[in-house]
């Protein structure tokens, strides 16, 4: 046999069975690292996208609540402003506080047009609260909706009426405390304790699966305006600005003024 012969044969030879072992596990080895490798970026592309989507949820609900707060409308006269914060009842394991304002907006109430709802005036009242998600029971993991109602603030009616909005769904929970300057307290009624120094909104929500959660947190600044001189007259010399930790702590305050009521609230 020619050296010529001999080169065609051996082009002509196939794969042994260790070479094709061989390729085979290697093959697979690849196959099963690539998709590992394609497992954990999806996995942690969902994680991401989630926790975005919860924190966005949180966010949103305590920016909106924030910017509300931030136009609340601001008088020596307590008629003319109102802040009135309920606190969650005490058997309930989620904080489910609700928030009763006066701000002051341009827009109109119904669709933002002024013409047709020029008697509104620019003072608007707004409540936030939580209500059950529907098809879900308290505490499920449909988790509760945050909704938004607007009204007049001139219409008489202080607490119903209006348009009421879902804002936020898949919200956990929403606390809301208020603030005299030192201390912070789960309930306050502007109408006894005048209006507090400011706010902390606090809200958790979850994204669509239920399984991650975020939170999200505000303090927003209110700019007091002066008591009326005659709440310090009729105080004959006693503190007319006690805060609401005087009748919590049994009344140390004292007083006939009316900011010496407690606003800690149930």
């Amino acid at each position: 046999m020619s050296l010529r012969d001999q080169r065609c044969g051996a082009r002509g030879r196939g794969f042994t069975i260790v070479e094709l072992i061989v390729g085979i596990v290697v093959v697979s080895m690849l196959a099963g690292a690539t998709a590992a490798t394609i497992r954990t970026l999806t996995k942690a592309r969902n994680a991401s996208l989630a926790q975005r989507q919860a924190f966005g949820r949180a966010s949103d609900a305590a920016q909106r609540i924030a910017l509300d707060v931030a136009r609340a409308a601001r008088d020596a006269d307590l008629i003319a402003c109102r802040v009135l914060l309920t606190d969650s009842p005490r058997n309930q394991s989620v904080q489910t506080d609700e928030l009763l304002l006066l701000t002051r907006d341009v827009a109109g109430v119904r669709g933002g047009e002024r013409t047709g709802n020029a008697s509104e005036g620019d003072e608007v009242e707004v409540q936030y609260r939580l209500r059950a998600a529907e098809g879900g029971d308290r505490g499920a993991d449909a988790g509760f909706v945050l909704w938004r109602r607007a009204d007049s603030g001139n219409d008489g009616v202080v607490d119903g009426g209006g348009v009421a909005t879902p804002l936020t769904p898949r919200v956990v929970s929403m606390s809301i405390e208020a603030t005299d300057g030192e201390k912070w307290f789960a309930a306050w009624d502007s109408d006894k304790d005048g209006l507090p120094h400011g706010l902390r909104v606090v809200v958790e929500a979850s994204d669509d699966d239920g399984r991650v959660r975020a939170v999200a947190r505000r303090v927003i600044a209110i700019d007091r305006a002066p008591m009326p001189v005659e709440n310090v007259l009729d105080g004959e010399g006693e503190n007319s600005n006690a805060s609401p930790e005087g009748e919590q702590s049994g009344g140390q305050a004292g007083g006939q003024t009316g900011g010496q009521s407690g606003g800690g609230g149930s």
